[in-house]
């Protein structure tokens, strides 16, 4: 409802602050009537709030007090994975020569183009708190705070993910299961594909026939456009704006996945790979929302991991086999088990672990998407 009707609603049902006071989050509670800035970081960095917060963020010149890199400046640190992401206009000035050059030989619009890009700088972005608390805790800082949004945290949807694991699981195992495990993954995905879904875009086509008729609906105020679909008949498709949109779908889950997805690749580079290997022994060639492609120095990840913390890193194959408790220790736990067939089957569907997608000699990687990995086939001779 509107802000005007929950006021008049307010005043007619006095009993609703029972219910509100009862479902205001910690922090709420905790700062009322004024708060600093400083107070909403430390909240953030001890888990005390859990939202989302508007700010100014930036990769520092200098690092802070509390997070030092022993041979990297800021920038050299973050150089080869930026950490920000966003949708931004990217002009033509700002490309590379090379595509500059590509863009005037096919006489493409050398408009600004609607990019994701990545960056060391950001204004006014949301951030999710989880997030957030893992840019400060690399040493990224923060210049401004517009607003907080608290939300009280909660599984809500543990059963569900747990449904679509364990069917799965379930078809690992058995053969006459696959259907059902396949099904169950089209709707985990797609649950989450729907909930990403700007309503505010959609739109009502309609087929008119006749110029006057058409000309109505041009003067309507929810024309969008029209196309002449047969100019003898005169029959036109006419784009309009709905009357009524109904936003009733929780774009906060949605949001809150993507801003995960985010802090587990960086995790992922930054306190695995950047970690356990090393950047003299790996380069990243391309990466997706949930994948990464790269390149490394040996003939598998083990062999790439450096000397002193291999033991480290064993510890999270095959340190947590314990039938008591399934899951793993997500501290040292990267990927899937291979302590026995048991774990190894279950942590195979575990949300969140790295499991490998393929492997080759070669890779060219255009883009998201356009990409091709080459084998070498190793012929054996007597």
């Amino acid at each position: 409802m509107w802000e005007c009707q929950f006021k008049q609603y307010k005043k007619q049902h006095p009993d609703i602050y029972d219910f509100i006071n009862k479902q205001r989050p910690n922090f709420y509670q905790s700062h009322k009537h004024s708060v600093t800035e400083n107070q909403i970081l430390q909240s953030v960095v001890d888990e005390t709030l859990f939202g989302m917060v508007e700010v100014d963020i930036e990769v520092p010149d200098q690092w802070p007090s509390y997070f030092r890199h022993e041979s990297m400046t800021p920038f050299e640190y973050f150089s080869e994975m930026c950490p920000l992401f966003c949708n931004t206009e990217v002009p033509y000035e700002m490309i590379g020569k090379h595509m500059q050059t590509h863009v005037q030989t096919h006489k493409l619009s050398t408009g600004p183009r609607k990019l994701l890009v990545a960056g060391m700088k950001g204004r006014q972005m949301l951030i999710a708190t989880p997030l957030l608390r893992w840019y400060l805790k690399h040493g990224m800082v923060i210049t401004k705070i517009y607003q907080v949004i608290e939300f009280l945290p909660e599984r809500c949807f543990d059963k569900f993910e747990k449904e679509v694991s364990e069917s799965r699981r379930l078809g690992d195992i058995n053969a006459e299961k696959a259907i059902i495990a396949d099904t169950m993954k089209l709707i985990g995905n797609s649950a989450y594909g729907s909930l990403i879904m700007d309503k505010t875009k959609h739109r009502k086509i309609e087929y008119v026939e006749g110029e006057n008729k058409t000309c109505l609906k041009v003067n309507d105020p929810r024309f969008r456009t029209l196309e002449c679909l047969d100019p003898v008949e005169q029959i036109y498709e006419v784009e309009m704006a709905k009357k009524v949109i109904h936003l009733d779908l929780p774009i906060q889950l949605a949001y809150f996945i993507l801003q995960i997805s985010k802090q587990k690749m960086l995790e992922f580079y930054y306190d695995f790979l950047d970690k356990y290997i090393g950047r003299d022994n790996f380069e990243y060639i391309e990466m997706d929302t949930d994948s990464a492609y790269l390149a490394i120095s040996s003939s598998s990840l083990v062999d790439a991991i450096k000397p002193e913390m291999k033991q480290e890193y064993l510890r999270g194959l095959n340190g947590f086999c314990i039938d008591a408790n399934i899951e793993a220790d997500t501290g040292y736990h990267w990927f899937p088990r291979t302590c026995c067939e048991k774990h190894a089957s279950y942590d195979k569907r575990t949300p969140g672990l790295f499991k490998l997608e393929y492997s080759g000699d070669e890779m060219v990687g255009l883009c998201s998407k356009t990409y091709i990995v080459r084998k070498s086939i190793v012929k054996k001779t007597n």
